[in-house]
């Protein structure tokens, strides 16, 4: 357990298992004290050594996933055109999350992998995924209105339309079809 310990790191026991963090100290004039600030998980230490976690163990694939990454691009020219029109910098991103999203239901921390393992990465080189830069960009994105108004119009064709999100709306309705018993996070089982 001591060989992995280094300057900057720290071994902190949780429950039966010690883990490698890297750490760093900062002076603090309220405290009139140093403060440890935790920068990150360097990994789990077991008896043959430090075992990486599994987002460093990840290495990409010379095999990459091909169908529906292909065909989400084909079929979306349109949409990627608006996306580059209203997101000129950002519009690979937005475009390659909102395809993850669709293919794999994934948290943000999992894009970076999804990308390094998809035909989009050939497709669409110097898309940054990392759950740090996907963070600022969904909040800069998020917060310019103007710009998301815009893009979804472009997409209005004809008539107006009303788009509702209802994957958690109840409803006792006999006579919708896409209705179906489920539950909400709070396990709410009404249909």
């Amino acid at each position: 357990m001591l060989k992995c310990k280094q300057k900057g790191t720290a071994i902190p026991k949780i429950g039966e298992n010690f883990y490698l963090y890297k750490v760093e100290s900062k002076g603090n004039k309220e405290l009139k004290r140093a403060r440890k600030i935790t920068k990150g998980y360097l990994g789990k230490i077991t008896p043959k050594g430090l075992k990486e976690p599994g987002y460093k163990i990840n290495s990409p694939t010379t095999c990459k996933e091909y169908g529906a990454s292909r065909f989400l691009l084909l079929e979306n020219k349109q949409i990627i055109e608006r996306l580059k029109g209203c997101f000129p910098i950002r519009w690979k991103e937005l475009f390659v999350l909102s395809v993850f999203r669709l293919i794999y239901q994934s948290p943000l921390k999992h894009m970076e992998l999804h990308y390094q393992d998809s035909w989009l990465s050939q497709e669409l080189p110097d898309t940054h995924l990392s759950k740090n830069t996907l963070h600022k960009i969904l909040e800069s994105v998020g917060r310019d209105r103007k710009l998301i108004v815009e893009f979804l119009r472009s997409l209005i064709c004809g008539n107006e339309n009303l788009l509702i999100e209802l994957t958690h709306a109840f409803s006792l309705s006999e006579n919708m079809v896409l209705a179906e018993k489920g539950y909400n996070s709070q396990f709410d089982f009404t249909p």
